[in-house]
């Protein structure tokens, strides 16, 4: 039970700072993402959330998890 817990409160914070995250790229970009091109040049799209930049903020995220 105490697991179950930690699991469900590590993963309320884990959303947390992924939409803070979020709030943050958008008051740095407004509603357009800066995504990555196949030429290396940058090109605005209107958020999805599934952006570059979340990406990886959500794999350094997995990699402090798995740290501990």
């Amino acid at each position: 039970m105490c697991s179950d817990a930690y699991t469900q409160g590590r993963m309320t914070e884990r959303t947390l700072a992924i939409e803070a995250y979020r709030l943050r790229c958008n008051n740095l970009f407004g509603n357009r993402c800066m995504t990555r091109s196949l030429f290396g040049t940058l090109t605005k799209k209107i958020c999805d959330g599934d952006c570059w930049y979340l990406k990886q903020y959500k794999l350094e995220l997995n990699k402090l998890e798995t740290d501990q």
